[in-house]
């Protein structure tokens, strides 16, 4: 028997007859076997299919298309394994399916969730775009249907990818990477692009980019709610930081590496408490942590102005600069949130031999004329730390010892060097003993625990003058340093005789120094002052060690210096 193709009129016909006749039959009851011969008629069409086919033979699952979304489907795009939708293009044709034959029709929420979300990753991109286009036009309905969907359709790779400048341009990469919307960055989120390198693709470009028009911008706008990331989790700042690691190893451009890593701190110093707290899991949580302490990432600056990278336990933060900058990097931010600090163990701050240890360079590099450019202000902030410790203000005094370590105009002093009261004489700029500054009253008692004095006595004076030559026993002076020498000794001359009037025994002056006409210092008890001048030949005066020309008579009396008269004639008394 020759097969008879029906044309769309003929199958248009049979349908409305078919229809008419059933109708006025009672469907109720239809034979099965009637059911089935109707299955076998080739009236039937796929939808996106005009070629008629039967509905057997085979197994296929027969679905309907919800109502009211006959035309607005975008694509069939299940596999035929998980069912095939029949065309309904007439109401007589609905009829024949949906009520004799039983097709059953789906629901729009079952649709979308069942048909078209789970097979989305495999489509090509413009016939998947087409299909999303559809269903985020009834997305909002859906999510008011199951809500969950929001977080099935956040997992599904469905968005292509690329970098911000393509988000920005709605551009698409040659080479087109499909991720999950909860995997995308926000693009117009400032604080987290920020954080990227223009070369990373994690932002949604082509359609789902950002547009500037809002009929172009639903699929963006749909990308936010379902689960496009505005803020950086844990996961996403361990990446952050070993991203800023790699690339500092293999890029010239480190300053640009820099201020991102200084950008990244800084966002994580504003979310620490939100990043520490949602925390996936105790795992999660410990390599979090472990990354952010272990990991050579924090932006700092070395003592010659350098960028550099350090690890938290290598460096400080902006805070404790002044303290510690001449021998450790620095952060150049003043983290805010203590439990972000305590994390880094730059809660405390530095401990004292660190901030010693600056002491100790800030007196080198003057001593070598190459005073640090914040010197002053470095000072201060290390008298106050010190200031602060109480507990450990033996151990400084201890360290400090014979140092110097006090700033007065530009130049370093020991302990013994400065005293609170000095008379004006001993003012000058480079006098070997200095009035304590002004500037430091605020730490007076730091001061006065380590052992500056209020008044200097004589054998401080004479320790000051020791000092001199402490390295160098047989150092030749320069005339300014005999003039500082000189202006001690006659500190020490009027206290003896200010003693001696008051009816007190002087002081004794075993290891005085005085300066001889060499510029050197001598034993008291080794030199002799001239008091012959003349009267005395070269060649004999060769014989002995004599005072400086600074060296008065009065001055010699006060301090008992032998001169030559007695030692040469016997009286080896002081001056008559």
């Amino acid at each position: 028997m020759k097969h008879h193709e029906l044309n769309i009129h003929e199958i248009s016909t049979l349908i409305d007859h078919l229809s008419n006749h059933l109708r006025l039959a009672n469907k109720y009851n239809l034979v099965p076997n009637l059911i089935e011969v109707i299955k076998y008629l080739p009236i039937f069409t796929k939808v996106g299919d005009a070629l008629p086919i039967s509905l057997l033979p085979g197994n296929t699952n027969w679905y309907l298309l919800p109502q009211n979304e006959e035309n607005s489907y975008g694509k069939i795009i299940c596999p035929t394994s998980k069912g095939s939708f029949l065309n309904t293009s007439s109401q007589n044709l609905l009829y024949i399916l949906k009520d004799i034959i039983k097709i059953p029709r789906l629901e729009s929420y079952d649709y979308w969730q069942n048909y078209v979300i789970p097979f989305l990753e495999s489509q090509q991109q413009t016939d998947r775009d087409n299909v999303i286009e559809k269903l985020f036009d009834r997305l909002p309905s859906l999510l008011d249907h199951n809500a969950n969907l929001r977080n099935i359709l956040g997992r599904i790779s469905f968005v292509p990818v690329g970098t911000l400048t393509m988000s920005q341009q709605q551009q698409i990469p040659e080479s087109i990477k499909l991720v999950k919307p909860t995997e995308l960055f926000d693009p117009e989120e400032r604080a987290v692009t920020d954080l990227f390198f223009k070369d990373e693709p994690v932002f949604p470009v082509g359609k789902y980019g950002v547009s500037r028009t809002l009929s172009s911008k639903s699929f963006f706008l749909n990308l936010k709610s379902l689960g496009m990331k505005t803020t950086l989790s844990s996961d996403d700042v361990i990446f952050r930081i070993n991203t800023i690691v790699t690339r500092r190893q293999n890029s010239n451009v480190q300053d640009l590496i820099h201020t991102k890593a200084i950008k990244l701190f800084r966002y994580i110093d504003d979310k620490w408490d939100q990043l520490t707290n949602n925390c996936n899991n105790h795992n999660n949580h410990d390599e979090f942590l472990n990354t952010v302490l272990e990991k050579e990432w924090i932006p700092t600056v070395d003592k010659f102005e350098n960028n550099v990278f350090s690890k938290p336990q290598n460096c400080y933060c902006k805070k404790d600069k002044n303290l510690v900058c001449l021998v450790a990097p620095v952060l150049e931010y003043r983290a805010k949130n203590d439990n972000f600090l305590k994390h880094l163990k730059w809660y405390d701050g530095p401990n004292v031999d660190i901030v010693l240890r600056q002491l100790d360079v800030c007196y080198d590099s003057v001593a070598k004329k190459q005073p640090p450019k914040e010197l002053k202000n470095i000072c201060d902030a290390i008298y106050k730390y010190m200031s602060e410790q109480a507990e450990d203000i033996d151990y400084i005094k201890e360290k400090l010892t014979n140092k110097p370590w006090i700033l007065c105009r530009d130049k370093f002093y020991s302990t013994d060097e400065v005293v609170f009261q000095l008379p004006n004489r001993f003012r000058g700029v480079d006098s070997l003993i200095v009035k304590f500054p002004q500037e430091y009253t605020n730490y007076k008692p730091l001061f006065k625990a380590i052992g500056v004095r209020d008044e200097i006595g004589v054998r401080d004076l004479i320790l000051v003058i020791e000092n001199v030559v402490k390295d160098d026993e047989n150092k030749v002076l320069l005339e300014d340093e005999v003039e500082n020498v000189f202006q001690i000794l006659q500190q020490i001359s009027r206290i003896q005789k200010d003693t001696r009037r008051e009816g007190n025994n002087s002081e004794e002056l075993a290891g005085l120094l005085i300066p001889s006409t060499g510029n050197k210092l001598v034993n008291l008890r080794e030199i002799h002052f001239n008091d012959m001048e003349d009267r005395i030949d070269d060649d004999e005066i060769m014989q002995y060690i004599i005072a400086h020309r600074l060296i008065t008579r009065d001055i010699a009396n006060e301090l008992g210096i032998q001169t030559l008269t007695g030692t040469i004639f016997g009286n080896f008394s002081i001056l008559e």
